[in-house]
């Protein structure tokens, strides 16, 4: 996952929750940088050890898939062979 793509998902996620959490912390949103803390939480990400646990799992999984679509195009392929026939 490059910088930019968590940046965004961060960035996303944030968004989805800091509407409710600044209705509820009014004077605290009015005093918290929003990048700053898109920055910030991108940075602990990146340093910590469940997340590059899960960014690893999802680079395998899309490996998986991605050899999963390779055969899945082998077996299209044969069977339009076959119907060709």
């Amino acid at each position: 996952m490059t910088s930019t793509e968590l940046r965004d998902l961060v960035e996303k996620q944030l968004g989805r929750l800091w509407e409710e959490w600044s209705r509820e912390h009014p004077h605290l949103a009015a005093a918290i940088d929003r990048v700053r803390l898109i920055e910030s939480t991108v940075e602990r990400l990146r340093d910590d050890p469940q997340f590059q646990q899960a960014v690893a799992r999802a680079a395998a999984d899309n490996t998986r898939l991605d050899a999963v679509e390779g055969v899945v195009g082998l077996i299209e392929g044969l069977i339009s062979r076959v119907l060709r026939v």
